[in-house]
């Protein structure tokens, strides 16, 4: 899956090179370097026990603390996707098994292949039939003869596709002929680590199960986009070592990985249309809201059309990040989950719970036009990349009118919600989906109301905790409350100095700077921080405590503390980063300590 290949790439890469810059790593994975730096956030923040990544100078380099970890993780668990158990290994290689051959297997093979009892094997066979359930497949067994699966081919490559391939390396038993066909035209095409490994699979797959063709018309929803086929060559090559023809049914098995969404394309479908109408004028009488069915399901049509292709093929979302839950008891929501119930109905298709989030946004923006009918200046708060912004604009435009001002805030820099509120007609927020699946952007924002800001705010300083401790030195302290206030200061710098943080001389110039004009505030907040040309990182320590009762040698009383070291030169992103610091620091309310304005409210805690 594309998220944890990608994961497993860079660290290759890194392991291999002393520095590496962005603009290779960009190259090489064929991401933005925002989606780059996202990977590597995810990484430390899930692995900062085995390694670090850190950036100097515009590069970036790999700190290995345990060997025999790290070998582990880049060749196995993270073919595990995200979850860690190794019954999904057991799981994999029994389905590999199974589909390999159309005759039964005795139980005691299969046992001793995964390395484990009959007894275990029968506990893990009872779990793996409900996940072939959700394949439509099923186990037969014969006493003394063995097991297999029987269901429909299409079933069986799906299930195939999806908990196979992520689980073990790919043999790639392909004929040479082929694999150069296919080499070729994946370096003309430049398509994301993700969509290549996946297309490899399904070429892996419809070669294995040659035996066994595609039947044409089973893929009903599938909607194919001729820009992206394969060319003529291709399948002849493929149809020779078949044996047989190429069906279409296959040839649209073999291309939905460049097909799902990944071109934005007008699709027109009829059916769909109907349906969207049909779904929409059932929602309209549930809930009693107002919306133009015929103008909305016309700018609904696009995403059900994708939303059904990626049911039809079993693409599931496996993740969408923290904000999901913003949305979760919102009306949007609930008129969502409505529509989404009446299109299984219709269809009978198998759609992920994930969708009805993704369809989620679409109703806020469908909802927001028809109660605010006259729009004119309207801010998205994300920080999900240009191609997501470009996405997001041509929706808006497209729902709202093409004259409105958008503008594009950072989700952790931007004015109040209060302020907003009063210079924007709408506020959105992207919910920045992260899933193993997703081959690009998809609208997905949510609408800020007054009753949602204060979690939103809370999110939103998660996100900033999370970045300071990837890319800053984060340090915490405990004062001893029996000292005064510069006497634990004395201290801290010393032990500083002593783990090698700073050098000494930086030490001398602070302690010079507080003895002039101590970095005091008013209402007991002390915040003592340099800029020097000799630090290489920004540096942060916060209390460990939530409360301090504490005094200066003139008695001000001190309850909150930060130290900051800032270098004299930061790029752009570290610049920003930087500002955030200081925004938050000083912008939040009184009420929230340090720690919870930066989003470190569990740094240093055991």
């Amino acid at each position: 899956m594309s998220l944890e290949l990608n994961k497993k790439a860079l660290l290759y890469y890194l392991s291999s090179h002393a520095g590496v810059s962005y603009e290779n790593l960009e190259e090489r994975l064929n991401l933005s370097k925002h989606s780059v730096k996202l990977l590597i956030e995810g990484l430390l923040y899930s692995y900062d026990h085995i390694f670090s990544i850190q950036e100097q100078g515009g590069k970036l380099s790999l700190h290995i603390f345990d060997d025999t970890a790290f070998k582990t993780l880049v060749i196995e668990d993270l073919l595990l996707s995200t979850d860690l158990n190794s019954f999904h290994k057991r799981q994999a290689i029994f389905f590999k098994m199974l589909l390999e051959t159309d005759d039964y297997l005795s139980a005691d093979s299969i046992a001793e292949a995964l390395g484990i009892s009959r007894r275990s094997l029968s506990r893990d066979i009872n779990r793996m039939k409900e996940v072939l359930q959700t394949y439509c497949l099923q186990l037969e067994s014969k006493s003394g003869v063995g097991i297999k699966i029987v269901g429909e081919e299409l079933h069986k490559r799906l299930l195939y596709l999806y908990e196979i391939m992520d689980y073990l390396e790919p043999e790639t038993g392909l004929p040479q002929e082929l694999l150069d066909t296919y080499m070729d035209f994946m370096e003309s095409q430049h398509f994301p680590i993700d969509v290549e490994r996946t297309f490899l699979a399904t070429l892996n797959i419809t070669v294995l199960r040659r035996e066994h063709a595609l039947k044409d018309n089973v893929l009903t929803w599938f909607t194919s986009q001729d820009k992206l086929d394969l060319p003529s060559i291709f399948y002849e090559i493929l149809a020779y070592f078949l044996g047989r023809e190429v069906t279409a049914a296959e040839r649209a098995f073999l291309t939905f990985p460049m097909q799902i969404g990944l071109l934005a394309s007008e699709i027109g479908r009829p059916d769909i249309l109907t349906m969207a109408e049909d779904v929409l004028s059932l929602t309209v009488q549930e809930f009693g809201i107002s919306l133009d069915i015929e103008e909305s399901a016309l700018i609904l049509q696009r995403h059900l059309v994708y939303m059904l292709n990626r049911s039809v093929m079993k693409w599931q979302f496996t993740e969408i990040s923290l904000r999901e839950q913003l949305i979760q008891s919102s009306f949007s929501k609930v008129v969502s989950q409505f529509f989404v119930d009446r299109i299984v109905e219709r269809t009978g298709l198998n759609i992920s719970d994930k969708e009805v989030v993704l369809l989620a946004a679409w109703m806020e923006l469908l909802l927001a036009r028809k109660s605010k009918p006259l729009i004119a200046k309207v801010a998205v708060i994300t920080q999900s990349g240009q191609s997501f912004s470009y996405l997001v604009d041509h929706q808006i435009r497209q729902i709202f009118n093409s004259d409105i001002q958008l503008d594009f805030l950072d989700f952790v820099n931007h004015p109040p919600y209060e302020e907003l509120n009063r210079t924007y007609d709408l506020i959105f927020t992207d919910n920045l989906l992260y899933s193993q699946e997703l081959f690009q952007p998809f609208l997905s924002l949510s609408l800020v109301t007054k009753e949602n800001q204060a979690e939103r705010e809370a999110l939103e300083r998660t996100v900033l905790g999370r970045k300071i401790q990837m890319y800053c030195q984060v340090e915490t302290v405990r004062f001893d409350e029996t000292k005064s206030y510069e006497a634990n200061l004395r201290i801290l710098l010393d032990q500083l100095v002593e783990k090698g943080l700073i050098p000494q001389e930086v030490v001398e110039k602070l302690k010079q700077k507080e003895q002039a004009h101590p970095a005091i505030s008013d209402n007991g907040y002390a915040f003592p921080h340099l800029t020097d040309v000799s630090l290489e990182q920004i540096c942060i320590v916060v209390l460990e405590q939530d409360q301090l009762q504490l005094e200066s040698r003139i008695g001000t009383p001190i309850r909150d503390f930060i130290l900051l070291f800032v270098p004299s030169e930061l790029d752009d992103f570290n610049q920003d980063l930087l500002f955030n610091i200081f925004d938050n620091t000083f912008r939040m309310k009184e009420t929230l300590r340090i720690k919870q304005r930066l989003g470190l409210e569990n740094c240093g805690k055991k």
